[in-house]
C-alpha cells in the first residue's frame, strides 16, 4: 500500500497545485489502515472481491459464449447517433 502512495506522490512535481489533492485519498488509506488494523484491511478486501467477482464471472460466461473473443462479447456502440 504504502509502496503506491509513494509511486502516485513522487510521480508528480513538488510545485504542483494538485498536490495536496492527491496526497489526501493516500492520507485517508493510511489513516483507516492504521486506526482500523489488520480487521479494516480484511473487511475492505473482502467487500472488493464480493463486488468484483460476479462482474468477472459474467464476462468469462460471456466471452466463453462469443466463442473466446473478447470483441465479440463486448456491446457494441449504436449507430447512427
Amino acid at each position: 500500500m504504502l509502496y503506491g502512495l509513494g509511486a502516485v506522490r513522487g510521480s508528480r512535481p513538488a510545485a504542483s497545485r494538485w498536490s495536496g489533492r492527491s496526497s489526501a485519498p493516500g492520507v485517508v488509506i493510511l489513516a483507516y489502515c492504521v486506526i482500523g488494523g489488520l480487521w479494516a484491511v480484511v473487511i475492505t478486501d473482502f467487500l472488493q472481491a464480493a463486488i468484483l467477482m460476479p462482474f468477472t464471472v459474467v464476462m468469462v460466461v460471456r466471452v466463453a459464449r462469443a466463442g473466446g473473443r473478447l470483441s465479440a462479447a463486448l456491446p457494441r456502440p449504436a449507430s447512427g447517433a
